[in-house]
């Protein structure tokens, strides 16, 4: 950790450099060396060197441009090393333009926190206005800070409707304390602002005290009384309009008040690609969420599906119906990574659990309530490395990838596991995309130049012929790791055996599971080893009845989309069953907690969810065999 944070502190230091020292232009020449040397030290990380040179400086230098620049430097180490009172002792010392920006909002709230309020003011007039859009935000935040110290409660929510138009989304602790400003409005000042604030984000929370007596009045009414519905169809009109997720919850609580029950509908959402080039996916899954529901009884919750035709745009607006509209206590999907990515954020700030099946890196980093089972690249790379490290004991390896996106993903994950497990990455080599002759990056593997002659070529196959017969290493590598898909393996396995590749384990993902590439390349492929999410004549006797059921119902076999699907549609009614009063919070909740037994029937190697909302999964290990694709046991079960 500490490691990580001296590399962050290293790569902000090398962006202010030069903005607290242009080039030294501004430093006299006597000052230029030691300025020249403390920037070095940051460059190589010596940040208590360079924090030493640089109070040295302060003691010894007579120019108040230098001396300036070099406390200005140092205030933002020390801040950076989370050592905030050294850090605002420089702080106050230097001009407010001087300062970095979280150094002066560090400083306008101190003084307001000690009640020196004039100082405050005074430090918020001495900095230009931002202009750049990510610093707007935080200067609001600070001048509404200081209008609620100075009990100025309409230049408050003055400020905050400012707020609600940035970019950013208002954290829901500001929002916790307007909502506690507007409480302790006197009524004459609230009426004013409903009128100055009208039409506004602002509206519905100065709306709350008075929704809350409507609604204390309304539940005396008949069920069916028209003020009652009048005071329904406000409520949701506000929730649809409502941003903020802690708004949100009041007006879903008055909402269940009102009506006697929980607002939320015992119905999941489903966002799925229905038409449009993915609908054959979107089809393939919706098919194993329909089976899952279909086994799980007429008293299960709903399934709502939605088309999100593969656009992002439409995506978004489907899941702000689903939430607000539907009233859905989960969403599952979508399916298409721009979706998802689009989708994530929006879920997130609803609080509603969103389990995708996307297999876009880091989606479930958007936010606590997204989560996602797909099949990832690191799974596949954990998966492979487990079993050639800890069933064979391989430790040597190579990467051959095409030069695009999804093969530099996979390469770079393999890279990074094989070093930490101790390993050595012996060659990496890359290909164009649509290649078709390998020959410059095999020979590359062989630790030969890619000119060489074919005379030259037949004496190093003679001598690595002889190492061979001698029973001594030929290679520098004992397995190769190949991260393309079937159509390419096809191409080049034959030519790795041209070339000299041979001996060595082969490893690849899942797009090499396909049995053309097995009658294409197969001596070429033998005892290949690849990952894939499911496997249709796998062990697990959950997966056998799953595959039986499918085809009885559809008159074909599943593949891994629908297996997801089942999956993910099978837990989520699930939880909504066993959940006595089901709320998108709680489901998150049992989404996050451990429990081996409610993944006991699971069909695609799903086993939970981190703490971070990505899917635990047992992958199938497959292999190139006599009979065809074979499974393996993991590399901690015995072979039979």
């Amino acid at each position: 950790m500490m490691l990580g944070r001296g590399i962050a502190l290293v790569a902000l230091l090398l962006v202010l450099l030069p903005a607290a020292w242009p080039g030294g232009a501004r430093a006299q020449d006597g000052a230029a060396e030691p300025l020249a040397a403390v920037r070095q030290l940051v460059a190589t990380g010596q940040i208590d060197a360079a924090q030493s040179q640089l109070r040295q400086l302060l003691l010894e230098s007579t120019e108040d441009v230098v001396r300036q620049e070099a406390m200005t430097l140092l205030a933002d180490l020390l801040w950076q090393q989370q050592l905030p009172e050294q850090a605002l002792a420089y702080a106050r010392r230097l001009p407010p333009a001087a300062l970095s920006p979280d150094l002066w909002q560090a400083l306008v709230a101190e003084q307001i926190s000690l009640g020196q309020l004039d100082a405050a003011q005074q430090l918020l007039d001495r900095r230009p206005v931002p202009t750049n859009a990510a610093s707007a935000p935080e200067r609001l935040r600070l001048q509404l800070r200081l209008a609620q110290a100075r009990g100025q409660q309409l230049q408050a929510l003055m400020l905050y409707s400012q707020l609600l138009q940035q970019p950013a989304p208002a954290d829901e602790e500001l929002w916790h304390e307007l909502e506690t400003l507007v409480r302790q409005l006197p009524a004459a000042e609230r009426a004013e602002a409903e009128f100055m604030f009208a039409g506004t984000g602002l509206e519905p929370l100065l709306q709350l005290p008075d929704l809350r007596e409507q609604v204390r009045q309304a539940r005396q009414l008949a069920a069916d009384a028209p003020e009652r519905r009048t005071l329904t169809h406000q409520l949701s009109q506000l929730l649809a309009a409502a941003t903020a997720p802690a708004l949100r919850q009041q007006l879903v609580t008055l909402l269940g008040q009102l009506n006697g029950t929980p607002w939320q509908r015992r119905a999941i959402g489903v966002l799925l690609p229905l038409t449009g080039r993915y609908a054959p996916f979107g089809q393939m899954v919706r098919q194993g969420m329909e089976l899952a529901a279909a086994q799980a009884g007429a008293d299960a919750a709903e399934l709502l599906f939605r088309d999100s035709a593969a656009d992002p745009a439409r995506a978004v607006d489907e899941l702000r119906q689903l939430v607000e509209q539907e009233r859905v206590l989960a969403v599952l999907g979508p399916l298409s990574s721009e979706a998802a990515q689009a989708c994530a954020p929006l879920a997130d700030q609803l609080q509603v659990p969103l389990l995708s099946l996307s297999h876009w890196p880091d989606l479930p980093a958007q936010g606590a309530y997204v989560f996602r089972h797909s099949l990832t690249s690191r799974q596949q790379v954990e998966t492979l490395l487990d079993y050639s490290f800890g069933r064979l004991g391989l430790t040597r390896y190579a990467i051959l990838q095409p030069d695009n996106s999804s093969g530099e993903r996979f390469a770079r994950l393999f890279a990074e596991a094989v070093r930490r497990r101790g390993g050595q990455v012996h060659s990496w080599q890359r290909y164009a995309e649509q290649a078709t002759d390998f020959r410059p990056q095999l020979l590359a593997l062989r630790d030969l130049p890619a000119g060489l002659d074919a005379g030259s070529l037949a004496v190093a196959d003679r001598e690595q012929h002889n190492r061979r017969q001698q029973g001594l290493p030929t290679l520098g590598f004992e397995a190769l790791f190949l991260p393309d898909y079937a159509e390419q393996i096809a191409l080049l396995a034959p030519q790795l055996v041209y070339y000299g590749i041979e001996g060595v384990q082969l490893l690849g993902i899942h797009g090499w599971r396909s049995e053309q590439l097995q009658q294409q390349a197969g001596p070429y492929v033998a005892d290949a080893l690849f990952c894939d999410g499911f496997c249709a004549d796998g062990a697990r006797p959950a997966a056998q009845r799953f595959v039986r059921d499918y085809q009885a119902r559809y008159g074909e076999p599943p593949t891994l989309l629908e297996a997801q699907g089942y999956d993910c549609a099978r837990l989520l009614l699930q939880l909504v069953r066993q959940c006595e009063a089901p709320t998108p919070a709680l489901l998150r909740e049992e989404l996050l907690r451990p429990d081996p037994l409610r993944y006991q029937e699971m069909v695609s190697g799903l086993s939970g969810f981190a703490a971070d909302g990505e899917a635990q999964v047992q992958l199938c290990l497959l292999r190139f065999g006599n009979r065809g694709i074979e499974p393996l046991p993991p590399a901690g079960v015995p072979l039979p």
